[in-house]
Protein backbone atom coordinates (compact mmCIF):
# COMPACT_ATOMS: atom_id res chain seq x y z
CA UNK A 1 0.00 0.00 0.00
CA UNK A 2 2.89 2.48 0.79
CA UNK A 3 4.16 1.94 -2.62
CA UNK A 4 1.09 2.68 -4.30
CA UNK A 5 1.01 5.77 -2.27
CA UNK A 6 4.47 6.65 -3.45
CA UNK A 7 3.72 6.30 -7.01
CA UNK A 8 0.58 8.23 -6.77
CA UNK A 9 2.76 11.41 -5.14
CA UNK A 10 5.05 10.87 -7.69
CA UNK A 11 3.01 11.04 -10.87
CA UNK A 12 1.67 14.98 -8.40
CA UNK A 13 4.85 16.05 -8.12
CA UNK A 14 5.69 14.96 -11.96
CA UNK A 15 2.28 16.58 -12.96
CA UNK A 16 3.08 19.60 -10.94
CA UNK A 17 6.01 20.01 -13.13
CA UNK A 18 4.42 20.06 -16.21
CA UNK A 19 2.27 23.02 -15.33
CA UNK A 20 4.85 25.01 -13.08
CA UNK A 21 6.44 27.37 -15.46
CA UNK A 22 9.05 29.67 -15.34
CA UNK A 23 9.24 33.54 -15.55
CA UNK A 24 10.61 34.11 -18.67
CA UNK A 25 8.02 31.30 -20.33
CA UNK A 26 4.32 31.91 -19.93
CA UNK A 27 3.53 28.81 -21.66
CA UNK A 28 3.16 25.45 -20.72
CA UNK A 29 5.81 22.85 -21.49
CA UNK A 30 4.36 20.39 -24.45
CA UNK A 31 1.59 17.60 -23.61
CA UNK A 32 3.49 15.56 -26.28
CA UNK A 33 6.93 15.86 -25.11
CA UNK A 34 6.02 15.55 -21.56
CA UNK A 35 3.48 12.30 -22.38
CA UNK A 36 6.87 11.14 -24.57
CA UNK A 37 9.66 11.26 -21.45
CA UNK A 38 7.09 10.26 -19.01
CA UNK A 39 7.63 6.57 -19.21
CA UNK A 40 7.59 4.98 -15.54
CA UNK A 41 4.96 2.41 -15.51
CA UNK A 42 2.62 4.81 -18.04
CA UNK A 43 -0.49 3.24 -19.89
CA UNK A 44 0.16 2.22 -23.66
CA UNK A 45 0.06 4.76 -26.37
CA UNK A 46 -2.97 3.98 -29.07
CA UNK A 47 -3.11 5.71 -32.14
CA UNK A 48 -6.34 7.39 -33.10
CA UNK A 49 -6.44 4.96 -36.37
CA UNK A 50 -6.26 1.59 -34.10
CA UNK A 51 -9.40 3.11 -31.47
CA UNK A 52 -11.50 3.27 -34.96
CA UNK A 53 -10.82 0.06 -35.83
CA UNK A 54 -11.25 -1.53 -32.34
CA UNK A 55 -14.34 0.30 -31.81
CA UNK A 56 -15.85 -0.37 -35.29
CA UNK A 57 -15.87 3.63 -36.26
CA UNK A 58 -17.00 4.24 -32.76
CA UNK A 59 -20.20 2.76 -33.32
CA UNK A 60 -21.38 1.77 -29.95
CA UNK A 61 -22.30 4.75 -27.29
CA UNK A 62 -22.22 3.44 -24.08
CA UNK A 63 -22.04 6.58 -22.40
CA UNK A 64 -21.64 10.45 -22.14
CA UNK A 65 -19.96 12.39 -19.65
CA UNK A 66 -19.08 15.64 -18.50
CA UNK A 67 -15.58 15.87 -20.84
CA UNK A 68 -16.78 13.07 -24.17
CA UNK A 69 -18.31 9.96 -25.11
CA UNK A 70 -17.69 6.75 -23.98
CA UNK A 71 -18.05 3.65 -26.81
CA UNK A 72 -17.23 -0.25 -26.53
CA UNK A 73 -14.61 -1.60 -28.15
CA UNK A 74 -12.46 -4.79 -28.53
CA UNK A 75 -8.78 -4.86 -28.70
CA UNK A 76 -7.59 -7.78 -31.11
CA UNK A 77 -7.15 -10.20 -28.02
CA UNK A 78 -10.71 -9.97 -28.12
CA UNK A 79 -10.09 -8.04 -24.92
CA UNK A 80 -13.48 -5.72 -24.47
CA UNK A 81 -12.73 -1.86 -23.53
CA UNK A 82 -14.41 1.21 -23.28
CA UNK A 83 -12.75 4.46 -25.25
CA UNK A 84 -13.58 7.98 -23.50
CA UNK A 85 -12.71 9.98 -26.44
CA UNK A 86 -13.12 13.85 -25.28
CA UNK A 87 -14.60 16.52 -26.32
CA UNK A 88 -12.55 19.65 -27.87
CA UNK A 89 -9.45 20.52 -25.23
CA UNK A 90 -8.93 23.33 -22.66
CA UNK A 91 -7.00 23.85 -20.29
CA UNK A 92 -8.94 22.12 -17.56
CA UNK A 93 -9.83 18.83 -19.85
CA UNK A 94 -6.15 18.93 -20.88
CA UNK A 95 -5.15 19.06 -17.27
CA UNK A 96 -8.18 16.35 -16.55
CA UNK A 97 -6.74 13.99 -19.31
CA UNK A 98 -3.46 14.03 -17.87
CA UNK A 99 -4.32 13.64 -14.54
CA UNK A 100 -6.24 10.56 -16.27
CA UNK A 101 -3.19 9.07 -17.69
CA UNK A 102 -0.89 9.63 -14.57
CA UNK A 103 -2.47 8.79 -11.27
CA UNK A 104 -5.30 7.03 -12.61
CA UNK A 105 -3.22 4.68 -15.16
CA UNK A 106 -0.66 3.55 -12.60
CA UNK A 107 -3.30 2.41 -9.85
CA UNK A 108 -3.98 -1.30 -9.33
CA UNK A 109 -6.75 -1.76 -6.72
CA UNK A 110 -9.44 -4.60 -6.98
CA UNK A 111 -12.03 -2.00 -6.81
CA UNK A 112 -11.19 0.09 -9.62
CA UNK A 113 -10.98 0.05 -13.52
CA UNK A 114 -7.35 0.68 -14.64
CA UNK A 115 -6.75 2.84 -17.71
CA UNK A 116 -5.03 0.31 -20.01
CA UNK A 117 -3.72 3.26 -22.70
CA UNK A 118 -4.82 6.61 -23.82
CA UNK A 119 -4.76 8.31 -27.54
CA UNK A 120 -2.97 11.60 -27.88
CA UNK A 121 -2.68 12.53 -31.56
CA UNK A 122 -2.94 16.20 -32.83
CA UNK A 123 -6.68 17.44 -31.44
CA UNK A 124 -7.77 14.31 -30.60
CA UNK A 125 -7.37 13.11 -26.92
CA UNK A 126 -9.00 9.62 -25.67
CA UNK A 127 -8.54 7.23 -22.42
CA UNK A 128 -9.11 3.62 -22.90
CA UNK A 129 -10.31 1.25 -20.15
Amino acid sequence: MKRSCFNVEDDHLALEGYFKRDSGNKEPASIETFLHNYTSGRPKRFSYKQLKKYTNNFSYKIGQGGFGSVFKGQLPNSFTIAVKVLDVATEKSEAQFLNDVLTIGRIHHNHLVRILGYCFEQSRRALIW
